[in-house]
């Protein structure tokens, strides 16, 4: 089972009834970020999961999260229950699965953008190319990140200093990649494939 929700209608500006509406440790984590658009996109994450939840697991109450050692949040309660939570300056995703999952959604980076730096150190030989080859390298450096990073959502690691690696690891045999191009932004999941008893 797996659930995507998408929201890319980010209006200017954020309603403070929708904060309000947040449970306290949410609402402080969105009146944390410094511009309203990061505030709305923290608060439209968390009601667009409690949607995710009650649609497709029954859970009515409001859900609280508790951490991995690598700061990946997860269900308190719900062990069986997983989820992803990812946002852009253009849309705000979320997965839910009963599988292990993580997603990543970026705004795509101009190709006048792409910084010759940041290529070389997060993608390999092979994945330079192919960003270099690209009919639009802009798209492809963001369609390379955010499997990079949905990947490391999913095991929880968090950004790790062997990003040009990451790809080709054979431990992520198991994991299904899905990635689609929205024009402007891109949105990945990467998804652990359960064995089938």
């Amino acid at each position: 089972m797996l659930r995507i929700l998408i929201d890319d209608k980010i209006p200017e500006r954020v309603s403070s009834d929708m904060i309000l509406a947040l449970p306290q440790w949410r609402r402080e984590k969105a009146e944390a970020f410094r511009f309203s658009s990061d505030q709305w996109l923290c608060a439209r994450a968390y009601q667009i999961l409690c949607q995710g939840l009650r649609d497709e697991f029954g859970i009515t109450e409001m859900p609280q999260f508790e951490y991995g050692k690598n700061g990946k949040p997860s269900l308190m309660g719900f062990p069986d229950v997983h989820f992803n939570i990812s946002h852009c300056p253009c849309a705000v995703a979320v997965v839910i699965s009963d599988a292990p999952i993580g997603c990543d959604v970026e705004a795509v980076i101009e190709d006048s953008q792409l910084d010759e730096d940041v290529m070389l150190h997060c993608f390999n030989g092979e994945e330079v190319a192919e960003i270099r080859g690209a009919e639009h390298p802009g798209v492809e450096f963001t369609r390379l990140w955010t499997v990079k990073e949905a990947l490391l959502k999913l095991t929880g690691e968090g950004l790790t200093e062997n990003l040009p690696k990451l790809l080709s690891r054979a431990d992520l045999q198991d994991v299904s990649i899905k990635t689609t191009d929205f024009g402007t932004y891109v949105f990945t999941i990467a998804q652990r494939e359960l064995a089938l008893e």
